[in-house]
């Protein structure tokens, strides 16, 4: 019976992602992180699709990181093998090439949850030569632009993917000028509770209008660093530092956060 057993064959582990590069532009600083272990469908991805052109995808895939990862596994090995296709020859009309990207990442999805699957997507395309982003937001949270004092959303402008094999979704463009800053972050951070109290879009916005930081690593941390404060602001003593660590790192859901930050003038990048 042991060796009847041992000679069975072991399950295959579902497919994950690889963890996504970074990638260094001309005119933008870039960065995303994400606190605590994966316990949900964030995921993220940055591709260069053209010496000009970086490719950004942010997915909020429903149901745990185990369901989710082999559907973000595949929407990964698309976006590398196809990216740079579907961009090709598209100078100029970059709003057709998101708008076509969108929707064969929803039949993706689809695909490879092998029924409905609710995910919320950014997919957007900076051209770092003009320093416009086109985007679409389909059903995802707000992103957050800022000029100079003021902070505007990027809203959603379609349904999520994984719904409609056959949704179409229309492109948005916005200039950053230099100095601007895009901020994308996760439901999961939007909706984090402490008791009955969300965190909630608007003390983000908050948050990025006050701050003063301008690189985007930095900027990443510290909007990580203010939803722990937030999960541990009703805290006082010991207890109070016992739970924020706690909380910090047991988050319910996954809490990320993505941002081009770009520089005040070309000549600064690598400098930061």
């Amino acid at each position: 019976m042991r060796s009847l057993f041992s000679s069975r064959p072991r399950p295959e582990p579902p497919r994950r992602p690889v963890p996504p590069r970074i990638p260094q532009l001309a005119t933008v600083d870039v960065a995303a992180s994400y606190r605590s272990p994966r316990v949900g469908g964030d995921y993220f991805e940055f591709i260069h699709v053209a010496p000009s052109r970086l490719l950004l995808v942010l997915l909020d895939v429903a149901g745990s990181a185990a369901q989710a990862m082999p559907i973000t596994a595949a929407v990964q090995e698309f976006v590398h093998k196809f990216g740079p296709k579907i961009f090709a020859g598209q100078d100029g009309n970059e709003a057709d090439a998101i708008a076509e990207m969108t929707l064969l990442l929803n039949r993706t999805v689809l695909a490879a949850a092998g029924a409905v699957c609710h995910t919320p997507a950014f997919i957007a395309s900076y051209n770092d030569s003009v320093g416009v982003l086109t985007y679409i937001n389909a059903g995802h949270t707000p992103g957050l632009l800022r000029h100079g004092e003021k902070v505007e959303l990027l809203p959603a402008n379609g349904v999520p993917l994984g719904l409609f094999s056959h949704s179409t979704h229309d492109a948005q463009m916005a200039a950053l000028a230099p100095g601007s800053t895009v901020l994308l972050v996760s439901r999961g951070l939007v909706e984090f509770r402490r008791g009955r109290t969300e965190f909630g879009l608007e003390r983000l916005r908050n948050h990025l209008t006050s701050s003063t930081t301008r690189e985007a690593a930095k900027l990443c941390k510290e909007v990580l660093d203010q939803v722990s404060h937030f999960a541990a602001s009703t805290d006082s003593g010991v207890l109070g530092k016992i739970l924020q660590v706690t909380r910090a790192d047991r988050f319910e859901n996954d809490v990320t956060a993505v941002v081009l930050a770009r520089y005040a003038a070309a000549a600064s990048v690598g400098s930061s």
